[in-house]
């Protein structure tokens, strides 16, 4: 019965004739790899190096004593550790990918020189090939498992300090600048924009919207509705992009103001989104509180303006 995997069914005393010389292979490997792959080009020194040196030879070493098993990869950490290694590097997946390939193509030259020399068969040594290719594409897996989990707690991390950032804005009366400009930083906005204006909208996913709106946008919920932070929001295009990304969402959008004065913007909206929900802005989904000022000031002292209507003066 055939294995379930490529290298179940080449012989267990293929492993021991390629082992001695896996040494030279690794070294060939890794030569390879700074030579062809530019972001390798480098002194194999700290976590780097310690990484591509360990991982080529764990990856080689383990793939000869796979063979004639009929078993899985048992040991995939040292790949899911070069993922997570690339991406707090900054760099993008694709070289690991690039690096990949280049061992596996100089890992299966080398195995092929070492089983012609010995006489192996040659219906074997392309069993061997499809074995190897099949190994190398699980390591990648594993690699852009260890890449994706790394970015998934940063992604996640960032967009709490978002949060950070916007509860700040929309909650602190007059915050200090400095907080605004350390939490702004820590949020990405670094160097913050010169303009911004603030959307106030329900709580559902604004991180999500913000994703659709003007580049740079960025949103978190903060119960019970969403902010999301518009930088240059009077630009070029940026009006009609935010109107689309919005798709009939209600929402109102503060004023544009200096990244400074950001909380301002935000709190107007925020107190406008009560009132617009209240059926007080007009029917358009989107209400800009530079249209509804006088609205929105009465709306801040409910008393104040029932006892306005109510007096004489304000008859006559």
């Amino acid at each position: 019965m055939a294995s379930t995997f490529p290298w179940g069914d080449l012989p267990i005393a293929l492993g021991e004739l390629l082992r001695s010389g896996l040494s030279g292979v690794v070294e060939e490997v890794i030569a390879a790899v700074r030579a062809e792959v530019p972001e390798y080009d480098q002194p194999l020194e700290g976590e780097f190096g310690m990484l591509i040196s360990r991982g080529v030879s764990v990856a080689l070493e383990q793939f000869v004593g796979l063979l004639g098993r009929d078993e899985d990869v048992a040991d995939l950490a040292t790949s899911a550790a070069l993922g997570r290694a690339e991406h707090r590097a900054g760099r993008t997946f694709d070289a690991l990918q690039s690096a990949y390939r280049v061992g596996a193509r100089v890992a299966w030259r080398a195995m092929a020189q070492a089983g012609a020399a010995e006489g192996v068969e040659s219906t074997t040594m392309y069993r061997l090939a499809e074995a190897i290719f099949a190994y190398i594409d699980r390591l990648a897996a594993a690699s852009v498992a260890g890449f994706a989990e790394v970015e998934a707690m940063h992604a996640g991390a960032l967009q709490a300090r978002r949060h950070a950032l916007l509860e700040l804005l929309a909650t602190a009366p007059g915050p200090d600048r400095a907080e605004v400009a350390r939490r702004a930083e820590a949020a990405g906005l670094s160097p913050p924009p010169s303009q911004v204006a603030a959307l106030a909208v329900g709580s559902s996913d604004p991180g999500q919207l913000a994703r659709r709106m003007p580049s740079g946008s960025i949103g978190a919920a903060l119960d019970p509705v969403g902010l999301v932070l518009i930088p240059d929001p009077d630009g070029p295009g940026r009006p009609a992009r935010v109107r689309a990304a919005l798709r009939d969402r209600p929402a109102v959008l503060g004023p544009t103001v200096a990244w400074e004065d950001a909380s301002v913007s935000a709190q107007r909206a925020l107190l406008g989104r009560s009132v617009h929900s209240a059926g007080a802005l007009g029917e358009d989904t989107l209400a800009r509180t530079d249209d509804h000022l006088l609205t929105l000031l009465l709306a801040t002292c409910p008393q104040l303006t029932a006892d306005l209507v109510a007096s004489e003066r304000w008859r006559t």
